[in-house]
């Protein structure tokens, strides 16, 4: 009886100890992609730069143009500067340029799992999904891309069809976005209307620690939930966003326009 407290409290102990775990990892190395997207239908193909840094056990991606954005911003409130200073500076003619607002975390937090953030105006969203099963067709044709010789592949997922091309050379089932699943890693891919593509810009070999999120300052919710925010976001501007801060909807102003939001994937 003795020695079966002490093992009970020996595995007690040792769930504390997991539960206050933070992950960890390091990233191994680095890809930049040049990725152009749109949000609204009535808008211009925005480009991006961005990139994914592979772990060991994880990976991450994430806009390398709305990571500077947000340091530049965070490094002028330290040095004492008024929020409207702040504004000024970033959204004047010289200001930084700014990416699409999300991340992706593949094998995070466990394997086989995927964890999807978003900042929806200033509403942080995080949800948590299984990693994507995507059934790709191999078909035929080469490319090089960046030295790497590619292979050519097509997949449908949530509702647009994606040409992808990927490289036996780097033997890592990953690539840009939710895109994964292939025997290489995906160095290009494009979706079938030409609004979103991911385009190879560079590779590097990496050492540091994979910075994770605090998953506490994020709204836990379900794909199909910020698919719906997004939308509402989309169609009624200043009504959405005083219903979500403070529970009152008004009137839509006489001059603001609905837009029609342009979604990368469809959730039913």
């Amino acid at each position: 009886m003795k020695y079966l407290k002490i093992l009970l409290l020996l595995l007690f102990v040792g769930m504390l100890q997991t539960k206050g775990k933070e992950p960890t990892d390091s990233v191994i190395f680095k890809v930049t992609y040049n990725a152009t997207f749109k949000t609204k239908q009535e808008s211009k193909i925005e480009q991006d730069l961005q990139a994914l840094e592979v772990g060991n056990e994880c990976s991450k991606y994430y806009s390398i143009y709305d990571y500077e954005f947000k340091h530049i911003a965070d490094s002028l409130r330290n040095a004492g500067f008024s929020d409207m200073q702040v504004t000024s500076q970033l959204y004047g003619e010289n200001g930084p340029k700014g990416g699409d607002d999300y991340q992706v975390f593949k094998n995070y937090p466990t394997v086989g799992k995927l964890t999807y953030t978003y900042i929806l105006f200033n509403f942080p969203y995080l949800y948590e999904e299984d990693m994507p099963a995507m059934k790709w067709d191999l078909a035929e044709g080469d490319s090089v891309i960046g030295g790497y010789a590619c292979k050519k592949a097509v997949c449908e997922l949530r509702g647009r069809k994606w040409t992808a091309w990927y490289t036996l050379d780097l033997p890592y089932s990953d690539g840009p976005w939710k895109l994964c699943g292939l025997p290489g890693l995906i160095l290009a891919a494009s979706e079938s209307e030409g609004i979103y593509s991911f385009s190879f810009a560079g590779i590097e070999k990496c050492d540091y620690p994979m910075s994770f999120i605090n998953a506490k300052k994020y709204e836990r919710c379900t794909p199909k939930q910020l698919q719906d925010d997004f939308c509402a976001y989309c169609e009624k501007g200043s009504n959405w966003i005083l219903r979500k801060s403070i529970g009152v909807s008004v009137p839509m102003g006489e001059h603001e326009k609905s837009f029609t939001p342009c979604l990368m994937e469809f959730y039913k």
